[in-house]
Formats: C-alpha cells, sequence, structure tokens
C-alpha cells in the first residue's frame, strides 16, 4: 500500500506516461494548441512538467481535455487498457486494469462492494445509493440497444417494432 502522496504521485505519472506515448512524434506545443483548439489550453509547459515528473498532480479538467484532444476516453489515460496488468485504483486496493476501466466508467461496482456468491445483498442506503450511482449508466446502455433494435426492426418486421418501441418508452419511463 502506498502512501497517499505516492499514491497520487504514481498516478499522476501513469497518466504522463500515456499522454506522451499517445501523442508519439508530435509535440507538447501541438497538444497544448489542440487543446486551446477545444476549449481549454493546457500550456504547453504544463504537459511538459506532467511528463518529466516535474508535476505529482493533474486536475480533472485537465485529465478530460488532453484526453478528447489525444482522441482517448480519460479512463483509459488513468488506467492504460492492454498496456498495464494491473493498478492501484484507490490506495491500497489494486485491481486489474479492466475491471478499474469498467468502474472508473461506472459499468460496475468495486470489487468486493457488495457480497459474492449467492448471498443476498443488504438493501440498505449503500445499497441503494450504488443503485441510483449506476443506474444512468445501465439505462443508457439499455436505451442505445433498444434504439439499435427499433432500426433493425423499423422496416421489416413489426412483432420487432412494437417490442423496441415498447423497450423505448420503458426505458425512457425508468
Amino acid at each position: 500500500c502506498m502512501p497517499q502522496e505516492a499514491w497520487t504521485s504514481e498516478l499522476t505519472a501513469r497518466i504522463a506516461a500515456e499522454i506522451k506515448r499517445l501523442r508519439a512524434d508530435r509535440s507538447a506545443q501541438w497538444l497544448s494548441d489542440r487543446t486551446a483548439e477545444l476549449g481549454y489550453r493546457v500550456a504547453r509547459s504544463r504537459i511538459s512538467d506532467l511528463e518529466v515528473g516535474r508535476r505529482t498532480r493533474i486536475d480533472v479538467g485537465e485529465l478530460l481535455i488532453l484526453a478528447r484532444a489525444l482522441g482517448v476516453s480519460p479512463a483509459l489515460l488513468a488506467f492504460p487498457l492492454g498496456r498495464q496488468e494491473s493498478v492501484e485504483v484507490v490506495p491500497g486496493q489494486e485491481l486489474d486494469t479492466w475491471t478499474a476501466v469498467k468502474w472508473f466508467a461506472g459499468m460496475s461496482v468495486f470489487p468486493g462492494d457488495l457480497p459474492e456468491g449467492n448471498e443476498v445483498p443488504a438493501v440498505g442506503e449503500d445499497f441503494r445509493a450504488w443503485q441510483a450511482a449506476t443506474a444512468p449508466v445501465y439505462y443508457f446502455q439499455q436505451h442505445q440497444d433498444a434504439v439499435a433494435d427499433w432500426m433493425v426492426a423499423k422496416g421489416d418486421y413489426p412483432e420487432g417494432l412494437r417490442r423496441a418501441v415498447s423497450a423505448l418508452r420503458w426505458l425512457r419511463n425508468s
């Protein structure tokens, strides 16, 4: 388990290494200019300081705009899927990178937060809070799937179209 400061420094170093790898042979100035085009300039010096380790923290705004400028998900800057087998997601808790990405994206619960196996989860405030927090991602994915079903069914499949419309109504009400 890393001390708190070491953990944030390691997280920032991991993000910085991905930024440097993804910009490849393009300059830090190119990346700075690209962030400016997107509406929030990250100075070339800040990018360089990140990449060489002079900066040990990155703010959320920078993470988001740099990810957008590089054409990747912010989750993939923090958790380099396919490049690192596991990461210390929060201090003292290491996960495989895929599980970390799914948690970051709101696609799954943090491992260990719910009972394993056949245990019945407690219906308490924590569980309800997790359900409420992850519901938008779940419903959005279900909605996207239902729209795709509707697109396929709208021409030639009246029964499929009825099912898709019914699913869309239910999801939108939910």
